[in-house]
């Protein structure tokens, strides 16, 4: 997966570089842990989000929505 050029992805590919399910992508989306954009139905996130997210929640169990941090990003 080449992502040097991007800087959205979809919940798809978001799992794939997080190593987890992309409907667990979808329940951090639903339940506001993690920042992301809508376009139409379809789920964005971007890649240095989904970076500080992992690096907030190292060393958590991923599955466990309610003890993660959202990292309360500021753009």
């Amino acid at each position: 997966m080449d992502t040097k050029n991007k800087i959205l992805v979809g919940v798809n590919e978001a799992g794939d570089m997080a190593s987890v399910s992309a409907q667990l992508v979808r329940e951090w989306c639903n339940s506001n842990v993690i920042p992301h954009s809508k376009n139409g139905n379809r789920v964005l996130i971007r890649i240095d989000t989904l970076d500080l997210f992992l690096k907030v929640n190292e060393g958590k169990d991923l599955s466990q929505i309610q003890t993660l941090i959202n990292p309360g990003f500021k753009y």
